[in-house]
């Protein structure tokens, strides 16, 4: 698996920017709007993650098929990585980003009505099989590089 790609999220409900690389701290993306707020080292939430492959499939449902119309940061999503179709079971797993970066996969990433904003019924084509992604929290932080490789375990 590849880090595909990086965004963070400046202000609150404000645009995603992407981005070629990153710093993950101990309270999620740094520069990112939620890792500022003070109680957010405790959450289960510190970073996103979004498949590519799920991104793609659910444009597809919704008969999208150029899909750099969409880029998947539209998803909000902090991190997009190739190959991988995220599940119930990741649960518990941790992802290994480059030679330092690990986060422990918390749940599912459940997709809001802003989606809906972004393409009609983009909500709906995101909720099943964990389409919308998974919510992580930073067990050790570093730097992140798009073309990071990444394993789970």
């Amino acid at each position: 698996m590849i880090l595909y790609g990086i965004a963070v999220k400046p202000v609150k409900k404000g645009p995603m920017h992407p981005t070629s690389n990153g710093l993950i701290t101990s309270t999620g993306l740094d520069g990112n709007y939620y890792s500022k707020l003070r109680d957010f080292i405790k959450s289960k939430r510190q970073i996103t993650v979004i498949s590519l492959r799920q991104w793609n499939e659910a444009l597809d449902e919704l008969g999208v098929r150029d899909f750099t119309t969409y880029p998947w940061y539209l998803r909000r999503a902090n991190l997009c990585v190739t190959s991988r179709y995220f599940m119930p079971s990741d649960v518990g797993k941790q992802l290994s980003i480059g030679p330092n970066v690990l986060l422990e996969i918390t749940g599912e990433t459940a997709p809001c009505s802003r989606m809906d904003e972004v393409l009609p019924g983009l909500k709906w084509a995101l909720t099943p099989k964990w389409r919308g992604g998974v919510t992580c929290r930073v067990i050790r932080g570093g730097e992140i590089y798009v073309g990071n490789r990444i394993s789970i375990h």
